[in-house]
């Protein structure tokens, strides 16, 4: 049997509210189509607090995790939204990989003459990334959930985005406060009706003309075979 694992600081469903969360940060972030999701970062500090290994190397046995947010009525996801942000410009950089061909010629063996850096694991590349500057620095969440564990666990969230070693998507301050919500498609479908995270296709308060993808449902999201068609949230930016 699957275990849970959750933060070790208890916490009660009965004090979830709706909640927003806004991330402030220190230079431009880099995205491939959607702002990160909330339940995903909790997810990732629940994991750093208990010391879990990277879900991939855990195989079949591989725990899940709670997070401190409401679950949906049919109880597949979380109540909560995809980041919300809009880019106000951004600047094209390149990521370079060389495969180091001094360094395999002075200690590699006398017969290899000869390394191939045109494909496989060797191979050399040079690839753009698109560095966005978001309108005021932020990314927004809307959500319902315990504002304290909520902010305590968005504590071990850093940075944002991909190529996060490089410098790219560094939090500068979260905040955490407690909102009105909108109505009954609080926190994941806009009084528009638009989708504000994947949502199943019987989410009847999504409007019928909001795009369809297939997408993972809820986190871990890189595990694609998880996917299925969904009502999508909005490409890109806001």
């Amino acid at each position: 049997m699957t275990s849970v694992v959750r933060s070790p600081r208890p916490y009660d469903d009965a004090d979830f509210v709706p909640l927003m969360v806004t991330a402030r940060l220190d230079g431009p972030i880099i995205l491939t189509q959607h702002a990160p999701a909330l339940d995903a970062l909790l997810a990732y500090a629940v994991a750093q607090e208990v010391g879990l290994p990277p879900l991939e190397v855990q195989g079949d046995e591989a725990p899940t995790v709670e997070v401190p947010l409401a679950r949906s009525q049919c109880g597949r996801y979380h109540q909560a939204s995809f980041g919300i942000a809009r880019a106000e410009r951004s600047e094209l950089s390149h990521f370079n990989r060389k495969f180091p061909i001094e360094v395999a010629q002075a200690i590699g063996d006398a017969k290899v003459n000869r390394v191939d850096v045109s494909s496989g694991r060797n191979k050399s590349f040079r690839l753009p990334q698109e560095r966005i500057h978001l309108e005021a620095d932020r990314v927004t969440w809307f959500a319902i959930g315990d504002i304290p564990e909520v902010r305590a666990l968005l504590s071990w969230v850093t940075r944002l985005g991909r190529k996060r070693s490089q410098g790219a998507g560094r939090v500068a301050e979260w905040r955490v406060v407690e909102v009105e919500s909108w109505g009954l498609g609080f926190p994941v479908v806009t009084p528009e009706g638009r989708a504000l995270r994947p949502l199943p296709l019987e989410d009847d308060r999504v409007s019928p003309e909001n795009p369809r993808a297939r997408m993972v449902l809820s986190f871990p999201y890189f595990q694609l075979f998880r996917e299925e068609e969904v009502y999508a949230p909005a490409m890109g930016l806001r």
